[in-house]
């Protein structure tokens, strides 16, 4: 409800007030177009988050190291702009998931670490074999957020840093979605942070295995 609040409540003032400025004007059409964008990413995630079942997951074999080189390769080009550099460590991982899903979950994840990250800052991508899973590590170096709160970001809706995810344009469903996402492909999601030591989020998947 909030983005919609916000439009109602902007578009009353510009109904109502007189003799608004040329400047006032362009203020609250900014925000009103701001919270309109908002509200579509979040409808968006609603229906990502609805739709997402055993019957819309298209499975095949697929190279994680590969999808996740890919979404680092398109992410550096936006991040670079901030001088934040991605350090990467890739090895070849075979796992049974949906492509394109997991492309998301991914760029869902560097996403954050980019927000989270100062701009000249560095973010670190690793994987590693675990007997049958594979697991990738994305490490930010930003505020991070206090241990109690770590679990609860993959609960829809929940923002440790309503201000800041207002500002990124957030609704709060990004991690959700990417821990459904996780889960629907047999593995598992965990965050690991603390205020002032940055956040790691570690994906780990179970590794193809040939009947």
């Amino acid at each position: 409800k909030t983005p919609l609040t916000a439009i109602l409540g902007f578009s009353d003032i510009l109904t109502i007030k007189q003799n608004l400025t040329e400047e006032e004007i362009k203020e609250y059409s900014g925000y009103i177009y701001k919270e309109a964008l908002r509200l579509k990413a979040m409808s968006g995630k609603l229906m990502e988050l609805a739709q997402i079942g055993e019957e819309n997951v298209k499975n095949e074999i697929v190279d994680v190291g590969e999808i996740v080189s890919e979404v680092i390769q398109s992410e550096q080009i936006v991040l670079g702009k901030q001088d934040i550099k991605i350090n990467k460590n890739l090895i070849s991982a075979k796992i049974w998931a949906d492509k394109d899903l997991m492309k998301s979950v991914f760029y869902n994840i560097l996403d954050n670490a980019g927000k989270a990250t100062a701009a000249g800052g560095t973010i670190d991508v690793y994987m590693l074999n675990d007997k049958d899973s594979v697991v990738i590590h994305v490490q930010d170096y930003g505020a991070g957020i206090p241990k109690e709160e770590a679990e609860k970001v993959m609960e829809p809706f929940y923002m440790v840093d309503k201000s800041r995810s207002r500002k990124h344009g957030g609704a709060g469903l990004g991690l959700a979605l990417c821990k459904k996402i996780v889960e629907i492909s047999g593995g598992n999601i965990m965050i690991d942070s603390d205020t002032g030591k940055g956040c790691r989020v570690a994906v780990t998947l179970p590794l193809y295995q040939k009947n």
